[in-house]
């Protein structure tokens, strides 16, 4: 007879022969032990290998986030001691300061001016905060200096009405007529997309020099004067200027002679 050849079967189905050898049974038990151990192995080593990029990944944000919050607190604190130096410096000529581009040292710096409101511009601006929080909007004006050039001055901020949205621009009392002497200090552009920036209906969303010159048609000298004092004074009641001092500074809250009135039965819209 020829002898019998057993082939070891490690599959589901059933063997060529009925009876499998213990030699052949301990074959496929073994293959399917460590066919089991290094899928185990390859599962335990992905899944480490995951958190540990994942561990990576959060340490480098948080460090990231750490620096980005020093390096806003180093520019905060550079602001503010740019703020206290030109506040202590005395108040500067026009020409001395808008005689060219407002570079950072320029800014918040005091300057005096004298001229011309040029009212039939005026241009409301909206979706203002002082540093106590009260929300509202400011007016801006085109000033012609006596001596010809043009320059933005910002004539203050009033309170939004608390039982309506905004009034309505064209409803905002005209600056004083005549020369009138500002004292203020010296604000840079506000740069963004020209729906916010350009006035429509005599309203906008920022304090744009170069767009507001386009649309005036008045030439503009870069940056604006935020005014703190005009003389003679213009109407409005004690509403809160806005400033560049922090709000522990009380003269943001009580300053008045900049600031403009809001209308009573005006006609308002939506902002």
């Amino acid at each position: 007879m020829r002898p019998t050849t057993w082939t070891p079967t490690c599959s589901s189905g059933s063997p060529r022969r009925r009876i499998r050898p213990p030699s052949a049974r301990g074959t496929c038990g073994a293959a399917a032990v460590g066919g089991d151990y290094s899928r185990g192995v390859g599962t335990y080593w992905k899944r480490w290998v995951g958190l540990v990029i994942f561990a990576v990944v959060l340490v480098t944000a948080f460090i990231q986030l750490g620096d980005w919050q020093l390096r806003r607190l180093g520019e905060k604190r550079a602001r503010n001691a740019t703020i206290v130096s030109q506040q202590q410096a005395p108040v500067a000529d026009f020409a001395e300061v808008f005689g060219q581009p407002i570079s950072p040292d320029k800014q918040y710096r005091r300057v005096r001016v004298e001229g011309t409101f040029d009212a039939s511009h005026q241009v409301q601006v909206r979706y203002r905060t002082t540093t106590d929080g009260t929300t509202g909007y400011e007016v801006v004006v085109p000033l012609q200096t006596t001596a010809g050039q043009w320059v933005l001055v910002d004539r203050g901020f009033a309170p939004r009405p608390k039982d309506g949205p905004l009034p309505d621009a064209a409803s905002i009392p005209a600056p004083p007529s005549g020369v009138v002497t500002i004292e203020g200090y010296v604000t840079a552009d506000e740069p963004g997309p020209q729906n916010a920036i350009v006035p429509v209906d005599g309203s906008t969303r920022l304090v744009n020099p170069p767009a507001i010159a386009a649309w005036s048609g008045r030439p503009l000298v870069d940056g604006y004067l935020n005014a703190t004092s005009i003389a003679p004074a213009q109407e409005g009641g004690s509403h809160p200027s806005r400033c560049p001092n922090s709000a522990k500074d009380p003269t943001c809250r009580t300053r008045s002679s900049g600031s403009v009135s809001r209308p009573s039965g005006s006609s308002a819209r939506s902002s």
